[in-house]
């Protein structure tokens, strides 16, 4: 890939399908959640566009209900509200 200069950058697989998906490059302050949990599943369907904070949030929510040994994916966080 090649950035507004020219210059040649990568990204994340799963960032370029996302992309692709929304029709726009993901800002800096955007990430990618993949909603099964499975980093490896980057098809379209898998992937959500979150705001960086709340993904980092979103995620060390799941830690804390379930206890980081036991940590999944699939169980669902209790959103603020």
């Amino acid at each position: 890939m090649c950035n507004d200069h020219g210059g040649a950058y990568w990204t994340y697989e799963h960032r370029m399908v996302l992309a692709e998906k929304i029709g726009r490059p993901l800002n800096i302050n955007e990430d990618t959640h993949h909603i099964d949990g499975n980093p490896t599943n980057n098809h379209p369907d898998n992937l959500e566009l979150m705001a960086l904070g709340h993904h980092q949030s979103f995620h060390t929510k799941q830690k804390v209900q379930k206890g980081i040994q036991g940590f999944r994916a699939d169980v669902p966080v209790e959103e603020d509200k």
